[in-house]
């Protein structure tokens, strides 16, 4: 998530939420393959998918992926 966040960058989070909850917001993404991003949640074309944009624009989005969970980023601490 250059440039927003460096290596090394501690990102806290606490409370997992629905992923309706944090739609045009940055969050951490918890995917069902258990892959974790912190990404902006896009409504996707496709009904209970969801498609994740990045900060950077070298980047794609990733589209119509299944979400477990979101959680909006409490606070982060750089490395």
């Amino acid at each position: 998530m250059m440039p927003v966040y460096e290596d090394g960058t501690l990102i806290y989070w606490s409370k997992m939420l629905p992923p309706a909850d944090m739609i045009n917001k940055r969050c951490i993404v918890k995917l069902m393959d258990g892959r974790l991003f912190v990404k902006t949640l896009r409504a996707s074309s496709t009904k209970d998918e969801w498609d994740l944009e990045s900060i950077n624009p070298a980047y794609p989005t990733i589209e119509n992926v299944s979400v477990e969970w979101v959680a909006k980023i409490d606070w982060t601490k750089p490395g």
